[in-house]
């Protein structure tokens, strides 16, 4: 007999996920994680110093910041006068304005001061759709991105916390194997035979170790201080449900091992990325006369607005969604002034919270690299 919890997600019709980072720049302005987890996969970017010619897809970008130090490491050993097709892909609803001058700030560092030409494009389609020609792409790379689900997935019944993350684990893991089977035979259309896809992914630890815990219980008090305050109410933070998923190393090979007709795994592993501010926060404790109190609040107030970038446009849509029913226009409107004010209250409250609970905390995420050649 099949689950009850089952039965009402197969009854609902999942909506296209369409939620993106929070714009202005402020994405490239919190992604330090993301930009350090960047780093261990450059030894792993194919040498490409024979082409003169080379198409390159960066799929979900955002705002760019992350993507400038690989795609300079690809260029470094072209030969001069190659000619290079540059993809930024991300959502419709991403900040491509952001991105745009990300792009135009870096124009002379990617074509090396001239030497290379450079032809950006930018393609505004979700990646789990097909976003380039059968057979076009020579390179394809994604960064932090492929732990987010293609749907909104519909609720589930229950109305106990506990148990509803349990539900909802369970849930996004079948999602995040359909989710990462498509994107890989959608690439395996676009990217050449010979050709690379390459990924570093946050994951779910072998080693049990949990993903930026201090940060994750800071903004769970400030929630709940903000249900006790009347701010939201508890049905809003029963809503809040991330169309996440941080995948373990054996359900990546179960992904690889449905795909491998098209795709031979090359490079697979995990590694735990430190926030650079925890390195920084340790070199600043050491110098004379410091306050140590001033430094733990200006840490906490770095690694909560890292965690928030991501999750600002998750909690406004929920704030919406206890409104009643709403159209796509307007569940994705500019934030109101009181919608900002209540991201912002969010934030702080989480802020007094990392510094009294969770004092200097050690936020880190596990990431999964994988380099996987076209066949």
């Amino acid at each position: 007999m099949e689950d009850p919890s089952e039965q009402a997600a197969i009854a609902a019709t999942p909506v296209e996920n369409e939620v993106v980072m929070r714009g202005n720049g402020s994405y490239n302005k919190n992604s330090a994680i993301q930009h350090i987890a960047v780093m261990p996969a450059l030894e792993f970017i194919p040498n490409l110093s024979n082409r003169k010619e080379l198409t390159l897809v960066d799929y979900g970008c955002s705002q760019g910041a992350n993507s400038i130090i690989p795609i300079k490491h690809l260029l470094s050993p072209l030969p001069t006068h190659s000619t290079i097709h540059l993809i930024f892909n991300d959502r419709p609803l991403n900040d491509f304005s952001t991105l745009s001058k990300t792009i135009k700030r870096n124009e002379a560092t990617l074509s090396r001061n001239g030497e290379l030409q450079i032809y950006p494009s930018i393609v505004p389609v979700s990646f789990f759709h097909q976003i380039a020609p059968d057979n076009s792409i020579d390179i394809g790379f994604a960064w932090s991105c492929l732990n987010y689900l293609e749907f909104l997935l519909p609720p589930l019944p229950s109305t106990d916390l506990q148990e509803l993350v349990k539900q909802r684990a369970v849930r996004s893991a079948k999602a995040a194997h359909v989710d990462l089977v498509k994107l890989l035979r959608l690439r395996a259309r676009e990217i050449k035979s010979g050709g690379v896809f390459m990924s570093a992914i946050p994951a779910r630890s072998s080693s049990g170790v949990p993903n930026v815990a201090p940060a994750a219980a800071a903004l769970m008090a400030a929630t709940l201080e903000m249900v006790h305050a009347g701010r939201i109410s508890q049905a809003q933070v029963m809503g809040l449900d991330m169309p996440v998923h941080e995948r373990s190393m054996e359900e990546m090979e179960r992904v690889f091992a449905e795909v491998e007709e098209v795709w031979g795994k090359e490079v697979c592993f995990e590694k735990m990325i430190q926030h650079p501010a925890v390195a920084e926060l340790e070199v600043k404790k050491k110098a004379e006369g410091v306050d140590l109190e001033e430094l733990s609040k200006e840490y906490a107030s770095t690694v909560v607005d890292w965690a928030m970038s991501p999750l600002t446009w998750f909690f406004v849509k929920t704030l919406r969604a206890g409104d009643g029913e709403m159209d796509e226009e307007e569940m994705f409107a500019p934030m109101t002034a009181e919608e900002e004010g209540l991201v912002d209250e969010l934030a702080e409250r989480a802020k007094r919270a990392f510094v009294r609970d969770q004092k200097d905390g050690i936020v880190e995420q596990c990431y999964i690299y994988f380099k996987l050649v076209r066949k």
